[in-house]
């Protein structure tokens, strides 16, 4: 799975294979229960949106996505991740936010070895 992106029936949000290493060591956080780069009212408010993939069609949505995604990687620490997240505009964390949660179940499903989900 590692770099291969999500494609939802809208498009698709690329993963860079460089990328996943942190990825997977903020989803083995996540597969916990604990959301590193976001708080629970972010993800509240996020759910309370459309979904993800619903707006993966706004082309301009997609690219602030893919921008988010590569600054939160060049990030020197995670303190520098949660503030860009709180940064973002309401639109693109939400998406993010959602996008998360939808490689987060997919991290898990490939994993058998994961402990329990709590989200």
């Amino acid at each position: 799975m590692a770099g291969d992106g999500v494609t939802t029936t809208k498009g698709t949000i690329q993963v860079p294979v460089e990328m996943w290493e942190e990825w997977e060591r903020i989803f083995h956080s996540g597969a916990r229960g604990t959301h590193l780069l976001f708080t629970n009212d972010m993800i509240r408010r996020a759910f309370a949106q459309a979904l993800a993939g619903e707006s993966l069609n706004d082309e301009k949505l997609v690219a602030r996505i893919q921008q988010a995604l590569a600054v939160l990687m060049d990030a020197e620490t995670l303190f520098d991740q949660q503030q860009f997240v709180e940064s973002l505009d309401d639109s693109t964390r939400a998406a993010l936010v959602q996008l998360y949660f939808g490689l987060l179940d997919r991290y898990l499903a490939g994993d058998d070895s994961q402990p329990e989900v709590l989200h």
